[in-house]
């Protein structure tokens, strides 16, 4: 950021629409940092306390109309700045946050700092508004991705490489821990239930292991609209006895903790905080190699992944590779524990560091 703002303590403005959880793992780094004053978060609702963290919540616009939404966080965003003249400007999201972000920042002559979460690079890509996206991205200042393939691929479209810093996904590791649980499931999805997640890729995966005469267990923790539709495949599918729905979870740590291996086969993903919990409790993943994710998960050492997502049987191969072989599992399962050393707050607040030191 500019060469004075160095000399003083920032004061920052953002918006994003973001879970609670989400907003703790993205602005507690910052937050820690020596260098910032105070964070001015226009969100819909207040989320977790954090220190030097102020929620700024708009009245509740009773009107069903993202449009209307939008503005009205502009306008926001603009009194805000006007008001508390903050130091830096930072969005999580690029639609709507992001172009309200780049905005305001433009008016008061603020640094911008955006945030890109996974689907602002693999959908918003493709989407009608693709084509403004590298516009906007090459007129802010800064801008943080979840790994090398996001990275690489907003570099692509002629972005700055000098200005695209990986931001690590965090995870609180005091929480999520190897525990002394029974293991109730061989297998456990974690999510939000929609058609990106391909649980239904999962299903058809679990009655292929259990037509095997394979003892199969699979919690699938989460709610979302294609539940029911789910209940009813995994009844089509013989396998109700071998899946439990448990919904929505606050004890994800315990979810993990009861199960041996998780899986997931999204078509589309960035770098799933869910897969590194899973790895922080100890258990070994079955992955697509998409986007992100190999950043991380390191086929036949902590994981198991699966060249393409829509590959059924080869899903069915991984789950039977870790419930026979006992080995690779418990291997597999000590190298999942290494993540817990490159996921912890300190290594987002370095990243952190160098952004708000990085020049305009």
């Amino acid at each position: 950021m500019k060469e004075e703002n160095l000399s003083k303590k920032l004061r920052i403005c953002a918006t994003c629409k973001l879970s609670k959880k989400k907003i703790f793992d993205i602005y507690k780094p910052l937050c820690d940092l020596s260098e910032v004053e105070s964070i001015l978060l226009i969100r819909d609702e207040k989320g977790y306390e954090i220190e030097k963290l102020e929620y700024i919540v708009p009245r509740r616009i009773r009107l069903d109309n993202r449009f209307v939404k939008s503005v009205m966080r502009l306008v926001m965003m603009f009194y805000i700045c006007l008001k508390e003249k903050p130091d830096v400007i930072n969005a999580t999201y690029l639609i709507p946050h992001g172009i309200n972000a780049f905005i305001v920042g433009k008016i008061f002559r603020k640094p911008v700092v955006l945030c890109l979460i996974g689907s602002d690079i693999n959908i918003g890509l493709s989407k009608w508004y693709g084509g403004v996206l590298p516009y906007l991205l090459k007129r802010v200042d800064c801008v943080t991705v979840r790994g090398t393939f996001s990275r690489n691929e907003i570099i692509r479209r002629g972005i700055d490489s000098s200005k695209v810093h990986i931001l690590p996904v965090v995870i609180d590791t005091r929480r999520f821990k190897p525990r002394e649980m029974e293991k109730e499931y061989d297998l456990v999805f974690a999510g939000f239930l929609v058609q990106v997640k391909r649980v239904d890729i999962i299903l058809q995966a679990v009655s292929r292991v259990a037509n095997q005469g394979k003892r199969i267990s699979l919690a699938i923790v989460g709610d979302g609209p294609l539940r029911d539709r789910l209940e009813r495949m995994a009844i089509d599918l013989g396998i109700a006895d071998h899946v439990d729905f448990l919904g929505y979870r606050e004890d994800m740590e315990n979810c993990f903790n009861r199960s041996k291996v998780a899986i997931m086969a999204s078509s589309s993903e960035g770098l799933p905080a869910a897969m590194l919990e899973a790895m922080a409790c100890g258990l070994p993943c079955i992955l697509p190699a998409i986007n992100d994710i190999p950043d991380v998960a390191a086929n036949n050492f902590n994981s198991l992944l699966i060249d393409r997502f829509e590959d059924v049987e080869g899903y069915a191969k991984a789950i039977l590779r870790l419930i026979d072989d006992e080995t690779l599992y418990a291997e597999m399962s000590k190298n999942a524990l290494r993540i817990r050393a490159k996921c912890d707050f300190r290594s987002a607040t370095k990243v952190w560091k160098r952004i708000l030191q990085s020049p305009e």
